[in-house]
């Protein structure tokens, strides 16, 4: 069974996919922001572009601001919450984008959640770079080989 209720919005998902390989976050942005359209309730489509506009805050789109991508980010970070509360992904993204602004305090407080939830360091590869700004070089690490397997 397909993770959407459209196929259309599927077929951007592993578009969008693709171009984020090729490092193409402009393409990545547009093709999850039109997956995002068809189906609202596409968490997958909401991880891509949370986490593209996580990577966009250090180099914007044209036409748009850092602060633009991190509004984005944290409202996709936050609908994965919204619809599966137990899906760790929701506040990963969330503390790696507050982390693009500098809230430590915010950054600490979803990784205790994540801590908390359980959550095994596979599934946590979008955190080790938070865990590396904050000096934890221990644990980014931990994370990064526990991504290696």
């Amino acid at each position: 069974t397909l993770p959407t209720r459209s196929f259309d919005a599927y077929r951007y998902l592993l578009a969008a996919k693709n171009a984020y390989y090729f490092q193409d976050y402009a393409q990545t942005w547009h093709l999850t922001r039109l997956a995002i359209g068809l189906d609202d309730e596409f968490i997958d489509a909401h991880y891509y572009f949370s986490y593209v506009n996580v990577v966009l805050t250090a180099v914007p789109l044209e036409g748009m601001t850092a602060e633009d991508h991190l509004r984005l980010a944290l409202a996709s970070a936050e609908r994965i919450i919204e619809l599966a509360p137990h899906d760790s992904r929701g506040y990963s993204l969330r503390g790696a984008a507050l982390a693009t602004r500098g809230d430590w305090e915010g950054v600490t407080r979803e990784g205790k959640r994540l801590e908390a939830m359980g959550v095994p360091l596979a599934d946590m590869k979008f955190y080790a770079p938070v865990l590396m700004s904050l000096g934890n070089f221990g644990g980014a690490i931990e994370i990064l080989e526990a991504n290696c397997d």
